[in-house]
């Protein structure tokens, strides 16, 4: 018996960069996560320099919680920490780079990550975690 789809939907976590660099886009990407709501995690983790995670009701409402600056290295140690398999980072990819102990440690665990880029960022982080890269077209906010 074969069967297309999983067993066990596992839902996807979302890391969204909420850096100085990403102001002016955090209200439409915000806005394009709410209808996704089932397919999420119920915790979103926003990253900077620190990882804070947030209900989708807060969500919702815009909550954002960073620091100013901006490191991948939290992220993909949470990642680890918290054995999370299937994830999307949504950011403009100003990130630094992946450290490569987690990047090993993760690439044995066969993870599965996309990453969403801005149209002016870089994707390069990418290429570490062996992550599908979409790029984001320029957005313009309406605020």
């Amino acid at each position: 018996v074969q069967r297309r789809l999983p067993l066990a939907q596992e839902r996807t976590h979302v890391y969204v960069d909420v850096s100085g660099s990403m102001r002016e886009e955090l209200p439409l990407v915000y806005a394009a996560l709410r209808p996704l709501a089932a397919l999420l995690h119920p915790r979103v983790h926003l990253f900077s320099t620190e990882v804070a995670a947030i209900d989708l009701a807060q969500l919702a409402r815009g909550v954002r919680v960073g620091t100013g600056g901006t490191s991948f290295a939290p992220v993909t140690g949470h990642l680890i920490e918290h054995r999370i398999r299937r994830a999307v980072f949504v950011t403009d990819g100003w990130v630094g780079s992946v450290p490569a102990e987690h990047a090993r440690r993760l690439a044995e665990r066969r993870c599965r990550f996309a990453a969403v880029v801005s149209h002016r960022g870089d994707p390069s982080f990418a290429t570490k975690l062996a992550c599908r890269v979409w790029r984001l077209p320029a957005m313009e906010s309406a605020s």
